[in-house]
């Protein structure tokens, strides 16, 4: 299958702006969310097969790929409540959460 090309997207949430990717405009919303060693590209063969019934998106943790790189605030606690932040920031609906280590 043939991939689709991914909405290329820089997104204020908090303090911080995140690296997004975003494939498809409809259905309900998926937000992925890479392990600590990778970044948003590597759901592009996920996204291809969701986005033709969902609203796809894949953001770079802080300190990877193209998200900013604070000097501190990498536990667990501070990814999950930068998740929330982009959930909010992104106004999704009861999003599904989607993620791999």
């Amino acid at each position: 299958m043939p991939m689709s090309p991914a909405r290329d997207e820089y997104i204020i949430a908090g303090d911080l702006t995140f690296h997004c990717l975003q494939w498809g405009e409809r259905g309900s919303p998926i937000i992925c969310v890479h392990g600590l060693t990778a970044n948003a590209f590597c759901f592009q063969a996920l996204a291809d097969e969701l986005a033709p019934d969902h609203r796809v998106i894949a953001y770079d943790l802080r300190g990877r790929g193209d998200s900013d790189k604070p000097e501190s605030g990498y536990s667990i606690p501070i990814h999950a409540a930068d998740l929330a932040e982009l959930i909010d920031t992104l106004e999704l609906d009861r999003p599904v959460v989607i993620g791999h280590s």
